[in-house]
């Protein structure tokens, strides 16, 4: 059990495996009442590409500057992903939250999750990388 956004929220880790063993931290934040569902999507502050999700729980990476196509799609959702957040310290990695009671972690070169946390509570509708690094 971990204690998120002040307010007890339960998770179990699905996949535990990462890359040179970085371990971000997530700041989530759950509320009582629904908020506003609409997809959300995530602009890379170095480059001109973006993160989409989808009411079909796809999030798809695209470019500002190639607008006939995506450039990938990640499959790891059942339901509508209502946020996208790329990490600001590590660049090619990035959450995302929905309607299926999880959060998933993303490396932007691999098309399944890194790692995986579900709600045991409640759906996830807003994700935050801590402003700290360590």
């Amino acid at each position: 059990p971990r204690s998120l956004g002040g307010e007890r929220t339960d998770f179990q880790e699905s996949e535990t495996t990462m890359d040179g063993g970085y371990a971000p931290s997530a700041e989530v934040e759950s509320t009582q009442s629904k908020p506003d569902t609409q997809i959300r999507a995530s602009q890379h502050t170095e480059t001109d590409v973006y993160l989409a999700g989808t009411e079909e729980g796809y999030i798809h990476k695209c470019s500002c500057s190639c607008k006939e196509q995506f450039l990938e799609t990640y499959r790891g959702h059942k339901g509508p992903v209502y946020k996208v957040a790329w990490n600001p310290f590590s660049t090619d990695m990035f959450l995302s939250c929905s309607a299926d009671w999880s959060i998933n972690l993303w490396h932007q070169d691999s098309q399944t999750p890194v790692l995986t946390f579900h709600s045991e509570a409640a759906f996830v509708y807003d994700i935050v990388w801590s402003p700290k690094s360590g």
